[in-house]
């Protein structure tokens, strides 16, 4: 993921895929200790919730993943 990250644009496709199999390797550690499911709602979360930073992030990588998956099908 640091290569990624350190790479200058455009990366290639073996260094998103890498960054893709990162980002999602995250999320589902995430996704674990938050208890998600297919029936969470992140706009159920309440936001004073003590993990709701957490769950912000889950979404947000959640989000990035899907974006790296769609540049890949692209390419």
């Amino acid at each position: 993921m640091l290569a990624a990250f350190g790479a200058k644009p455009p990366l290639t496709e073996q260094q998103m895929l890498a960054l893709a199999q990162a980002l999602n390797g995250l999320r589902l550690v995430l996704g674990t200790v938050l208890d998600v499911s297919e029936e969470t709602d992140p706009d159920d979360i309440d936001p004073e919730h003590p993990l709701a930073a957490e769950h912000q992030l889950y979404g947000f990588l959640s989000w990035l993943l899907e974006w790296t998956v769609r540049s890949l099908t692209k390419a």
